[in-house]
C-alpha cells in the first residue's frame, strides 16, 4: 500500500561508498594530525609539519565538499589520496618537494612563509567556493555525458573565473612551495601544472561546449576569463 510519502534519496550511494574504508582513512588521518601536532612544537622543521597539515586539510576538505556538495559522485577515494588519475603525480611532486626541504642549500624565509600560507589557505578555500557553488554539476572526472543535474552556473565565484576549483588548486600546490622556500620545486610545479590544465581545460571545454551547454558555453567564454598561469 503507498502511503503517499515520497522515499528519501541516499545522501550517498553505499555500492560507491565503503564506510569502513572511509572510517581508516579519517582514523589514519586523525593518527596523522596528532603527530604533526606533537612535531609542531618539537621539530626544526615547523614549515614542514606545516606544510603536512596543509595536505591533511587538503584531503579532508576534498572528501566534505564532495559528499556535500556532490552526493551523486561521491565515492571512498573522494579524499584524492589515492584510486583516483592523476594521484602518483601528486605523490612524486609531493615527495620532490619533501626531498628539497631537506637538502636545499639556502635558509628559510618567513616573510615568504607566511604569504605561501596565506596563498594556500586562500586557494583551498577558493576550491571549497568552487564545489559549494557548482554542486552537483561537479565532479572529480570529467563528465562525457550531459544528465539532469547538470546546469551551468555563471554566478558567484564562476562569475569571475571559469574554473575557480582549478585556480584554487594551482593557489595551493605554489602556495606550498613558497611556505617551504622549495624554488626548484616551485618552477618544477608551475611546469606540471601549465602542462596539466592546458590540456585538461582544453579538453574539459571542448566536451562543454559541443556535448553539454552549446551557445550558452561560448557566450559565457567570452564573459569569463580562466586567469591560471
Amino acid at each position: 500500500m503507498n502511503s503517499g510519502v515520497n522515499p528519501v534519496r541516499p545522501l550517498y550511494s553505499p555500492s560507491k561508498v565503503s564506510l569502513i574504508e572511509v572510517f581508516f582513512v579519517c582514523f589514519a588521518l586523525g593518527s596523522l594530525l596528532v603527530v604533526d601536532l606533537w612535531a609542531l612544537f618539537h621539530s626544526n622543521y615547523v614549515f614542514l609539519v606545516i606544510f603536512f597539515l596543509t595536505l591533511k586539510v587538503y584531503f579532508v576538505t576534498e572528501f566534505f565538499n564532495t559528499a556535500s556538495y556532490q552526493p551523486r559522485s561521491v565515492t571512498s577515494k573522494s579524499f584524492l589520496i589515492y584510486g583516483s588519475r592523476g594521484n602518483q603525480e601528486f605523490w612524486w611532486m609531493q615527495m620532490l618537494t619533501v626531498v628539497e626541504v631537506l637538502f636545499k642549500p639556502w635558509g628559510e624565509h618567513r616573510l615568504t612563509a607566511v604569504i605561501g600560507a596565506a596563498i594556500a589557505i586562500v586557494g583551498l578555500y577558493m576550491r571549497h567556493l568552487a564545489m559549494k557553488q557548482c554542486s552537483d554539476s561537479f565532479n572529480h572526472y570529467i563528465a562525457t555525458v550531459r544528465k539532469p543535474h547538470h546546469k551551468l552556473v555563471t554566478s558567484g565565484v564562476y562569475a569571475i573565473l571559469r574554473h575557480p576549483s582549478y585556480l584554487g588548486f594551482w593557489l595551493y600546490v605554489i602556495g606550498t612551495q613558497l611556505l617551504l622556500n622549495t624554488y626548484t620545486n616551485l618552477v618544477l610545479d608551475i611546469l606540471i601544472l601549465h602542462y596539466f590544465f592546458t590540456k585538461r581545460i582544453a579538453y574539459e571545454e571542448w566536451m562543454l561546449v559541443n556535448k553539454f551547454y552549446g551557445q550558452d558555453y561560448v557566450e559565457y567564454q567570452k564573459r569569463v576569463g580562466v586567469y591560471i598561469p
